[in-house]
């Protein structure tokens, strides 16, 4: 199966916010997931998959791309 990874870089501001609300986290993941499913499934259905199924894998980075 071909894999496509899919990056969601959230503003400064909400990173802070959502580093400690760990229910807006959930959330935010979610609802991004829910966004990626809908979309691979409508892609299925085009074409010509009408009971594809989808899945994901999701990890939250903590750090920056230095290990800051």
């Amino acid at each position: 199966m071909p894999v496509r990874p899919w990056v969601l870089t959230l503003p400064y501001r909400l990173r802070d916010r959502l580093a400690w609300d760990h229910a807006l986290c959930r959330a935010v993941l979610g609802v991004c997931v829910w966004t990626l499913l809908a979309f691979y499934a409508r892609t299925a259905r085009a074409h010509g998959i009408p009971d594809g199924q989808t899945g994901t894998v999701t990890v939250i980075q903590r750090f920056g791309s230095g290990l800051q």
